[in-house]
């Protein structure tokens, strides 16, 4: 464990690895990029640029018209692909389009509706006090901070991130989803599986300018290429810069016998 010189947290350090004889990445996580040794900071920097060619300006994949419609949608999306909520938040918006009318929308009335994604019950449950406290505490506004967010039922880093983000375009940290999660530890840029230890090292090496676009471009490499099981490495625009991939190239090379 080793101390973090910037914000004095004890912080982890990304385990090394050596890949074809060439790069060595030994980056201390909780020190600024420009502190990485330079393979490290190339291979982020990479990535970055590349993903933002094939990518660009990702838009939120969770369709909304207000703040209130996207925290509604992004608290639905939990373990729940973003088509399934796409689906469902059309007649739900249409029935209840604001705090104060989901305020007072009975739960069986909302899990009919929402019925087909997962945990639907818990989630009509929880749409609705949000509602409730967005009405009565926040004057119908979705909130525009860490803290406040926070305070919402169904409401964690990761919605709060997203709301932060993507909505408002003020970032606090960074999206850490099942496809980031995945995405971020092949590429090397994480040791870890817990979602806050990942956020924790993932803000520390991508630079701030970076935090709301590059979560979207990620997921939308981990839906095209990245998969859980198959990933289509052969395909991947990340795949000369992928700690995964190259280390499958050596244990290859390693294994062939002249």
């Amino acid at each position: 464990m080793l101390k973090n010189t910037y914000d004095d947290t004890t912080i982890d350090y990304l385990v090394p690895f050596r890949i074809l004889g060439y790069y060595r990445f030994h980056c201390i996580i909780g020190l600024v990029v420009k502190e990485c040794i330079p393979e490290m900071q190339e291979q982020i920097n990479s990535a970055i640029k590349i993903l933002a060619k094939k990518y660009g300006n990702v838009h939120p994949f969770l369709k909304h018209q207000n703040a209130f419609e996207f925290i509604i949608a992004v608290i639905l999306s939990a373990q729940t692909t973003d088509n399934l909520v796409n689906k469902v938040t059309p007649d739900l918006f249409s029935r209840f389009p604001d705090p104060e009318t989901l305020a007072n929308a009975k739960i069986e009335d909302v899990a009919r509706i929402i019925k087909s994604i997962n945990y639907y019950k818990t989630k009509a449950r929880n749409i609705i006090q949000t509602a409730q406290i967005l009405n009565i505490k926040f004057q119908g506004k979705v909130p525009d901070n860490m803290d406040d967010l926070l305070s919402l039922p169904g409401v964690g880093r990761k919605v709060a991130n997203v709301i932060l983000s993507d909505y408002y375009k003020k970032p606090q940290g960074f999206v850490v989803d099942t496809h980031i999660k995945r995405v971020s530890y092949r590429l090397g840029w994480t040791k870890h599986t817990n979602p806050e230890k990942i956020e924790r090292d993932l803000i520390h090496i991508i630079p701030k300018k970076y935090w709301t676009s590059l979560p979207k471009q990620l997921i939308a490499l981990g839906r095209e290429y990245c998969h859980p099981k198959n990933p289509d490495c052969s395909h991947c625009p990340l795949t000369d810069v992928c700690q995964k991939n190259l280390l499958i190239t050596t244990k290859k090379l390693n294994e062939y016998t002249y």
